[in-house]
């Protein structure tokens, strides 16, 4: 529940903190007093965007403050952690220079967290209303609300988007395969030519290498010859000595205990030395230089290069290309196989998507005739006798669709295969036609106020925001939508913007919109009214003459009732 609405220095409204109840609340006040104001300023705290020209002439920025009571309320949000023991107090701020700012229970706060909790407890019901009834694509929305077809709806959606992945991996299949087949000569030619090449992984690495030793096989021969003679093969070897001095240290190793680490690292050194010769005498032992080596691995690194050149990449990453290129050319050999699998998974889920397109139209035909009852009663009710609505459902035919109803392809729309359009008959003898073409605009608010109760298209417990509801409604309506809103009062919070009456008369809470002018400054004040405060106010919302005795009997006697 709204607390308090606190507004400062927006427009005309210098420092203006309102107050409000539970049940209904209404805001009257004179043509141009500034009404509008305080629903731009709940609009502000929804989340709408507002420049500095909305700031009062003369200040450096806008505030406005919500306080609401959290008491009972479950709000779906990870971003409020503590509600500041029942209460929540969502602020925001607009600069001069264009900057804003938003605040949840004093912290600063991302605009749109601060969306995420305001939508769920303020819900503005104004002209707009009106207008989403103009828009035949909102009317699925209030049926399948009307009927909780939420489930229904969410799982129609997910087998669509199945049925979507598995279509479109048939086409994209399709052009694979096209696209293989319009480069299957090149990609053959190129198998052919890489498999004659005959090349192994890692091979132009050993081939190069190969290549740096035979370039120098004398000096490497030599080299290592040496290095032989003088690791292992003279009488002064590097091991016969360290032979000997291993044994000129065992005399003396028990005199420290030093020695004895020496003994062990030249053990080591001794080990590591005939390994090496080992490993030189068996790389001496396969050394072959046959002649015509040399020529025979240039001509073939030769081969390699001018491939890489041709294929503008390494050897490595072509042998890797040349595998997926067989797999490309695999997957013509089994082309038929592949599409009949893809195939039929489209066919399953094509079904999916029937059964479920065709048990939320099940549930939105029958939901539509309960609906057609009520709100035609309800519009009676509201001195519309002999007006008669109804929900018409009709499929929008679709010649590329794959989906058919009684063999006639139609449109899968995100909602549904359904056009729903609420069409109405307002006077008896009159022709049925859309609402958004026969309903006057007295009788659309009373059709928007009807599906509002019926539908239930809010939270229970929210704050309902109602801005001219009564418009284009005489004044012999007044009692019954009077009545009505107090009806909703029961579910709901209600701040309503009226110029009626006998809605101002049912309202728990009464505030009054004026202007005052101080200082060649125009001022906006909302003051609470009660007693004979609110009895002169909805006297002077009855019109006539100010003062009149009878205007102000009128005007209690609204109030006794």
């Amino acid at each position: 529940m709204l607390k308090d609405l606190h507004i400062q220095n927006l427009a005309v409204v210098a420092d203006v903190t309102l107050c409000f109840g539970q049940g209904l609340n209404v805001l009257s006040g004179a043509t141009g007093a500034g009404k509008s104001l305080i629903l731009g300023a709940l609009n502000f705290l929804l989340g709408e965007r507002t420049g500095p020209q909305a700031i009062r002439a003369g200040e450096e920025k806008a505030v406005v403050e919500g306080v609401f009571d959290l008491r009972g309320r479950v709000l779906d949000s990870s971003i409020l952690t503590a509600s500041g023991g029942g209460t929540l107090r969502l602020r925001r701020e607009v600069h001069r220079n264009g900057r804003s700012s938003a605040f949840i229970n004093g912290e600063p706060a991302t605009l749109r967290q601060v969306q995420e909790l305001s939508r769920q407890l303020i819900e503005p019901h104004g002209q707009n209303e009106q207008l989403r009834l103009k828009f035949t694509e909102n009317h699925v929305v209030y049926l399948d609300k009307f009927a909780r077809n939420e489930g229904l709806l969410a799982r129609y959606q997910v087998s669509v988007d199945l049925y979507r992945t598995a279509d479109r991996a048939v086409s994209e299949f399709d052009a694979r395969i096209a696209l293989v087949k319009e480069k299957k000569e090149l990609l053959e030619h190129r198998l052919g030519e890489i498999a004659r090449a005959r090349i192994s992984p890692g091979e132009k690495q050993k081939l190069e290498e190969s290549i740096r030793v035979l370039e120098h096989a004398s000096e490497v021969f030599e080299g290592l010859a040496e290095v032989q003679n003088v690791v292992y093969e003279d009488e002064a070897s590097a091991i016969a000595l360290i032979s000997r001095a291993r044994s000129r240290i065992a005399r003396v190793r028990d005199l420290d205990a030093k020695f004895d680490g020496f003994s062990k690292e030249l053990e080591d050194a001794e080990i590591a030395l005939k390994e090496v010769a080992a490993e030189v005498r068996a790389y001496l032992d396969n050394f072959q230089f046959e002649p015509g080596d040399l020529e025979n691995k240039q001509g073939r690194l030769a081969a390699i290069l001018d491939l890489e050149r041709r294929y503008g990449k390494p050897v490595e990453e072509i042998l890797s290309e040349s595998e997926k290129w067989k797999s490309e050319l695999g997957i013509i050999e089994f082309e038929d196989e592949e599409r009949a699998k893809l195939a039929a998974e489209r066919t399953s889920r094509l079904e999916e998507v029937r059964i479920a397109a065709a048990a939320l139209s099940e549930s939105r035909k029958k939901a539509a005739r309960e609906l057609d009852k009520r709100v035609t009663r309800e519009l009676g009710e509201l001195m519309m006798p002999g007006a008669c609505f109804r929900a018409d459902i009709s499929c929008e035919e679709d010649a590329s669709s794959d989906l058919f109803v009684d063999k006639i392809p139609v449109r899968m729309h995100p909602h549904g295969i359904d056009h729903v359009e609420f069409c109405v008959q307002t006077n008896p003898g009159e022709p049925e036609g859309p609402l958004a073409d026969v309903a006057s605009s007295g009788e659309l608010s009373r059709v928007a106020l009807v599906l509002k109760e019926v539908v239930s298209t809010g939270r229970e417990g929210s704050l309902l925001v109602l801005d001219e509801v009564d418009v284009g409604v005489g004044a012999d309506l007044g009692e019954m939508i009077a009545e009505r809103l107090h009806r909703l009062a029961a579910s709901y919070q209600i701040v309503c913007i009226t110029h009626m009456p006998q809605i101002a008369a049912k309202a728990e809470r009464h505030l009054v919109a004026g202007k005052t002018t101080a200082k060649g400054r125009t001022f906006t004040e909302v003051s609470p009214v009660s007693g004979e405060e609110r009895v002169t106010e909805i006297a002077r919302m009855l019109g006539g003459r100010e003062g009149s005795e009878k205007r102000l009997a009128l005007a209690r006697e609204l109030l006794r009732k």
